[in-house]
């Protein structure tokens, strides 16, 4: 044993006798840790599989989720487009009987504020659309203009 730092072994004092150790380390047992990470590997795997079969899942009930409320919401603007018609139909009717004087003041603003609704509903439809087609492209991965 030497407690010098310098390494010149030739000049240090040798006792009569010398030990010399070597320590080789060969594990024999590692735990299955091979067979374990294996294991995990293929879990992971699986895993992976089906969290990619869900998402694809996801995506396309999404899409058809966008596409049934894109046909339901063109229904309902063609159905308001009807509605807006006849309520200004309505209004040009109660304007002319009030024009006469057949028909009250009441009368003409509640055509008018009917063909207000009317008209709210058809813009109200016309962005429920539009709004669905925009998730629709987003969920397609197109850009939107």
């Amino acid at each position: 044993m030497s407690m010098n730092n310098d390494f010149k072994f030739g000049d240090y004092q040798w006792n009569p006798y010398s030990t010399i150790g070597v320590s080789v380390s060969i594990p024999i047992f590692d735990g299955f840790k091979k067979a374990n990470d294996i294991r995990q590997t293929r879990a992971s795997l699986i895993q992976m599989q089906w969290q990619r079969e869900d998402i694809v899942r996801n995506l396309k009930l999404a899409i058809n989720s966008n596409v049934n409320n894109m046909t339901n919401y063109v229904e309902q603007v063609f159905s308001t487009k009807d509605v807006f018609a006849e309520a200004q139909k309505g209004y040009e009717i109660s304007r002319k009987l009030y024009d006469t004087g057949m028909g009250t003041l009441l009368d003409m603003n509640t055509a008018q504020l009917g063909m207000m609704q009317a008209r709210l509903a058809f813009a109200q439809a016309i962005y429920n659309f539009l709004t669905s087609k925009a998730d629709l492209d987003k969920l397609l991965g197109m850009e939107i203009k």
